[in-house]
């Protein structure tokens, strides 16, 4: 091509372009949201208005649009896709429907992971805002803590749907919608620029939350479950509420979550949202039951919110190292561990026990966030991670059988995440816990750390011994899916853990060298929790007999269902008796009671 035909094509180019920009600027105007998704259109063209046509052209073209995603575009994916396995009603036979999950999550992905090329990345979603809270609106922000939260989220939801492919059931078309409905929503969350944002994402998670509890689950006493989960995460929302009008009584006009300075107070109102929400003890019972669900649905739902909280209580550390309340909060999440690994531990069956694994791990984070010291905010996005991937991993998992039983190393890669052992992203959160425990002298909560990592471990390592379900052996498309399900959160897991230092200095706080001496505590606590776990797993048949009637009195006592019990018999007793005392005066004996009083009066003030 001659320099003249390049030039033309050059002009030809940019009159696109700027074509294009004016019809966006007549539909939506200038202050529209959408545009965000197309500003590759806008970028490309100012150099033309300068008089650059060459420099303009990147090297993909229109497809620099990847480039220059935002929080947005992962979220109206994710929304749109679910919009869209509605069709499948309307189409039963339509047996690739269930592929269209996978797409819509792997472009979903794409679309975030080329946005890490250019963090932080923000986008306002809408410029209303309520005048009594802040002056800013719903704006969606990511930066390197919340994007590795994002693609954690998005390798769970893939691996949902990749490992689903294996299961009997159908299309399951409502579980597939409400699986993408969650993680939009959860997305939102962890993005959430200000707690306006914050306040409204929450609330959306909570109702889609609700309703996948109560239209897709099914299990005795669901409804009272759902409705104290739902109550629990509103007052969470609530607190996160009143954190807000807090900084609004200082004078400012805004807050950007991990981007200023907060009052004490305002810190403590989040830190008791962020309890609230991951069901810390003594709001542990919250948590959902182990309802006929479907699998991975149910691993969704309970993830979600304890990833929504934990990126908060990030963003917090990187502004506030050193947290309020630390006895206060160390004191329930060291019995929120014990509690979960004791409940676990104890189950017969441990493939209905991952509420318990989500309990204990977020106790774990919260503590490390208390007590990692300068490498805390690190330590609970490891912790944070480590529980995401690693549990997703192990429950996704349909189990040992003897005709797959080199399907058991993905299961012992999960338990190994979990567990904190080197090379994984679990050991910089068990590293930062670890040693600040050791520094600090808190020698009892290390204790309570390593018994309840002990009885985890153990847990992990017969979760993946239990007996399953094989998978096909005529469908080879299927083991292949199933595979990449259960491999790709797991090399995401391994490349945290490797690159582990980089990591801390990409998010803004370094961390100490893993490989220093200092961290030679975190290592032997990290291989003596792995090494007892396999014994305890191997001699558990023994240690339950001998101590079955007194392991169970521990955890019933522990659990404090009977404070619950007894405090919502007391509702009951004072409704029944309210209850009674209204048939007396309003029912048909209330004539004979009208008389009665009527003559007690009348003897008592004029016969005198």
């Amino acid at each position: 091509m001659s320099h003249t035909s390049q030039a033309m094509a050059n002009r030809m180019r940019a009159v696109t372009k700027s074509v294009r920009i004016i019809k966006w600027k007549l539909l939506l105007g200038d202050s529209i949201c959408l545009p965000p998704l197309y500003r590759s259109d806008l970028e490309l063209y100012e150099p033309y208005k300068q008089g650059d046509s060459v420099q303009a052209e990147s090297l993909f073209g229109y497809a620099t649009i990847f480039h220059q995603m935002n929080p947005l575009f992962a979220i109206v994916v994710l929304v749109l896709g679910a919009a869209v396995m509605m069709i499948g009603f309307a189409m039963p036979r339509f047996r690739l429907i269930v592929l269209l999950p996978v797409a819509i999550t792997l472009v979903a992905l794409l679309g975030t992971l080329t946005m890490g090329l250019r963090l932080p990345v923000e986008v306002t979603v809408s410029a209303w805002g309520p005048s009594s809270l802040f002056q800013t609106g719903i704006i969606l922000r990511t930066n390197p803590s919340s994007w590795l939260f994002s693609i954690a989220i998005l390798l769970v939801a893939l691996s949902v749907f990749l490992t689903g492919l294996s299961r009997p059931g159908g299309p399951r078309l409502g579980a597939r919608a409400a699986s993408l409905l969650i993680t939009a929503a959860a997305l939102a969350a962890i993005s959430a620029q200000n707690l306006t944002t914050l306040v409204i994402t929450w609330a959306v998670l909570d109702l889609v939350y609700f309703l996948s509890m109560v239209l897709l689950a099914r299990g005795e006493g669901l409804e009272s479950q759902a409705v104290l989960s739902l109550s629990f995460n509103a007052l969470g929302t609530l607190f996160a509420l009143g954190a807000a009008l807090d900084i609004l009584n200082t004078g400012a006009t805004s807050f950007v979550i991990g981007g200023s300075s907060i009052t004490e107070r305002s810190l403590i109102l989040l830190l008791i949202a962020i309890i609230f929400r991951l069901g810390i003890f003594p709001f542990h019972l919250a948590m959902p039951v182990e309802a006929d669900m479907r699998q991975g649905l149910g691993t969704l739902l309970k993830l979600a919110p304890a990833a929504v909280a934990l990126n908060l209580l990030v963003e917090i550390l990187i502004v506030s190292p050193a947290l309020p309340l630390r006895t206060l909060l160390s004191v329930g999440a060291g019995f929120g561990l014990l509690i979960g690994a004791m409940e676990w531990w104890g189950m017969d069956d441990p493939r209905q026990g991952f509420s318990f694994v989500v309990l204990s791990g977020s106790c774990l984070a919260l503590l490390a966030g208390l007590w990692g010291g300068i490498a805390a905010a690190v330590g609970v996005l490891a912790f944070a991670l480590a529980l995401i991937i690693g549990g997703a991993v192990m429950f996704l998992n349909n189990g040992f059988n003897d005709s797959g039983r080199g399907w058991v190393a993905t299961s012992i890669g999960g338990a190994v995440t979990l567990m904190g052992l080197p090379l994984t992203v679990g050991f910089i959160g068990a590293s930062a816990l670890y040693r600040g425990l050791v520094e600090s002298g808190a020698w009892f909560l290390l204790i309570v750390c390593v018994i309840g990592q002990l009885l985890l471990a153990a847990s992990y390592i017969r979760l993946a011994f239990t007996p399953g379900e094989p998978l096909p052996k005529d469908d080879p498309l299927i083991a292949v899916s199933y595979l990449f399900g259960l491999i790709l959160p797991l090399i995401f897991a391994v490349i945290a853990g490797v690159a582990a230092n980089a990591i801390g200095r990409w998010v803004g706080i370094p961390i100490p060298d893993l490989l220093a001496l200092e961290n030679l505590v975190s290592l032997g606590a990290v291989l003596l929790v792995a090494l007892g776990g396999v014994g305890l797993w191997q001699f558990e048949g023994v240690i339950r007999e001998r101590a079955g009637s007194v392991w169970n009195a521990a955890t019933s006592a522990a659990r404090l269902e009977w404070l619950y019990r007894i405090a919502w018999e007391t509702y009951r007793l004072i409704g029944r008796s309210l209850r009674t005392i209204a048939a007396i005066v309003e029912g048909e004996g209330g004539v004979l009671w009208t008389l009665v009083v009527a003559l007690m009066v009348w003897l008592l003030f004029f016969q005198r």
